[in-house]
């Protein structure tokens, strides 16, 4: 229906009354392709029919795969469970949202699990917004990494969704070897460190190194800054509750650019 609306209004705007109709029609088609998308997911069908939109796609995709990823070992372990509560807790879910965040975690773990068609279908809903399926993934990662070890289960989990995602090639990489980085600099930023590991995290965090030169270092930062602004991933389907997320990337993003440049500037 939204399609239909949209492209009306649209259509309208531009070209007034043959805009309406052409616009009417290709948001017809439009809602036929999201429809068609929702409704093959089988498994999962029910909760996505009830919602159909990308908030609750995102939501439920997430802790569903969170789920996926920590049975990947065989069983659940503690650690896995308390990331993901701590996550809940950091997004400040109601208890309704907490018990389909559960949910979706707990449908996940199912050995069934249709792990494609649950990616199909969110990158057909994120298509356009590589800044959302990257941050997709990098959620992914956490849970993996939230032991401080990558198994190769979970690794293999984890080049899964890259290929469904259809991400560019090493970007899962640089995404594990950025979040360490995010790691290892939330945990030392409370204790006392020497400069040199400050600077050493700092550049792990941008993706860069001591040889990088200034003007790329800044473009990273900008890029980086970019594709986790909290407005813009929220006007791309980031739901509100993820809100939290994003700011705190983009904090450490900041502090890491504002002490290499006193280095460089």
């Amino acid at each position: 229906m939204w399609g239909k609306i949209l492209g009306a209004l649209f259509g309208f705007a531009l070209l007034k009354i043959p805009g309406l109709l052409l616009g009417l029609l290709l948001g017809h088609w439009l809602d036929k392709v999201y429809q068609t998308a929702y409704e093959k997911v089988g498994y999962f069908g029910h909760f996505i029919q009830a919602a159909k939109e990308k908030e609750a796609l995102f939501f439920y995709t997430t802790f569903a795969v969170m789920g996926h990823i920590a049975k990947s070992n065989g069983r659940v372990s503690e650690v896995h469970i308390v990331a993901a509560t701590e996550l809940m807790r950091r997004l400040n879910l109601s208890s309704t949202e907490k018990k389909k965040a559960q949910d979706a975690f707990s449908e996940g773990k199912d050995p069934d699990f249709p792990l494609k068609d649950a990616i199909d279908t969110f990158r057909t809903a994120f298509l356009p917004y590589r800044e959302m399926t990257q941050l997709f993934l990098e959620l992914q990662v956490q849970i993996a990494l939230c032991d401080g070890v990558l198994s190769s289960q979970e690794k293999i989990v984890l080049e899964k969704l890259s290929q469904y995602l259809k991400l560019p090639q090493g970007t899962l990489e640089h995404i594990i070897e950025r979040f360490q980085a995010e790691a290892n600099y939330q945990r030392h930023r409370s204790s006392p460190q020497t400069r040199k590991d400050d600077l050493s995290h700092a550049y792990q965090l941008l993706g860069v190194t001591e040889s990088t030169p200034w003007k790329d270092i800044k473009k990273s930062y900008r890029r980086l800054m970019s594709q986790n602004h909290p407005d813009k991933l929220m006007g791309k389907g980031l739901p509100e509750s993820m809100l939290e997320v994003a700011k705190q990337k983009t904090q450490d993003i900041q502090r890491a650019y504002d002490l290499l440049k006193e280095v460089h500037g």
